[in-house]
């Protein structure tokens, strides 16, 4: 009898289990359960929104002294040591005695070399008082012969206001002085100015 209740188990286990179950799969991760990838270095030097300034290198200590020069810009990336690329920035050379307009220009990208240039280009639009300028590219430098900076362009400028319309082969802008040169210039002007009917 205990033979049959034996080869009755055996049956019974044999019957009820099978072959044993696969094991469960590894769990799958889900690009949204997946941990966000490590940052690099090069990430954590790109900033968005920010100011880049050049004040006068004859500022007195302790005394808060207005910018000569300022790039806001959408986003930023630290390239090399004070070498910065923009994207959407907009520059603008302060006057001095802050009685005057600041020259403005907007352009789609440039470089940035702390303390001492920017580069704008791309688009590049400028506004100096009632002067519209439309440029490739424009750099504004800071020397020693010109501490407060000096904007040029070597390429093709188209320059307006309300009197006149002109292309022009290059372009310097002294603020220290105020001064505009234009060189290989056409256009028209007009003297005189019209009134309306």
């Amino acid at each position: 009898m205990r033979s049959l209740i034996a080869i009755f188990a055996v049956l019974l286990l044999a019957g009820c289990g099978g072959t044993p179950a696969p094991p469960p799969p590894p769990p799958t991760t889900t690009p949204e359960a997946a941990a966000p990838p490590a940052k690099t270095a090069t990430d954590l030097m790109n900033v968005q929104g920010i100011d880049l300034l050049v004040h006068a290198s004859d500022a007195t200590a302790g005394q808060t002294q207005a910018p000569l020069f300022k790039v806001h810009a959408a986003s930023v990336s630290m390239k090399e040591n004070g070498v910065y690329d923009f994207e959407k920035g907009q520059a603008t050379v302060y006057d001095r005695e802050r009685r005057e307009d600041d020259i403005v220009f907007d352009a789609l990208r440039g470089r940035y070399e702390e303390d001492k240039s920017a580069r704008l280009e791309g688009d590049v639009v400028g506004h100096a008082g009632p002067m519209t300028l439309k440029l490739t590219d424009v750099t504004w430098e800071k020397t020693e012969a010109e501490p407060r900076g000096l904007l040029y362009t070597n390429q093709t400028l188209q320059v307006e206001n309300p009197t006149m319309a002109l292309l022009a082969e290059s372009m310097r802008i002294y603020p220290e002085t105020k001064t505009v040169v234009l060189d290989g210039m056409s256009g028209s002007i007009d003297f005189v100015k019209r009134n309306s009917p």
